[in-house]
């Protein structure tokens, strides 16, 4: 937060709210959910930029592409088996597309730019911070003090 408030980066919210959403209990289930979480914005943030720019004069194109992006992303969240990627990038590419005025792509494609950014940031600053700050497992270390717990049971 200290970084985008600092710097005056626009939309900089997305990065500590990336870093809190993809907060799991272990490091591994962090970095799972922070991966998923950087491809889908990814794959979404692609998508829509190139819709954008493609058919930014274009509304009857552009808007069919948006329900095509939420319909596809709808079905790859039920369907696969990493529903956050379908349903991040559809959101994205979806944000994205609702940010034209006009014929102008320009700031639609900033926000992309900036979304795309911010999260891969707050997965990567999250990611850091979960692997330095609390590197050890918490079920192993339940496991290790049920393990104990037995063993002066049994004795």
């Amino acid at each position: 937060m200290a970084i985008t408030t600092g710097f005056h980066i626009p939309e900089g919210h997305w990065a500590t709210i990336t870093i809190f959403t993809v907060s799991q209990a272990d490091a591994g289930a962090w970095l799972a959910k922070g991966i998923q979480r950087a491809v889908g914005t990814l794959a979404g943030g692609i998508a829509g930029i190139v819709t954008v720019i493609l058919f930014a004069d274009q509304p009857w194109i552009r808007i069919p592409m948006l329900g095509f992006f939420a319909a596809s992303g709808l079905f790859l969240s039920r369907t696969t088996t990493a529903p956050y990627v379908g349903l991040l990038a559809s959101f994205t590419a979806l944000l994205i597309g609702a940010q034209v005025h006009g014929s102008d792509p320009s700031h639609a494609v900033a926000v992309g730019l900036w979304r795309i950014v911010l999260i891969v940031l707050g997965v990567a600053i999250g990611t850091v911070a979960q692997l330095y700050l609390w590197p050890d497992d918490p079920e192993e270390h339940l496991l290790v003090e049920l393990a104990g717990r037995l063993r002066k049971v049994a004795e």
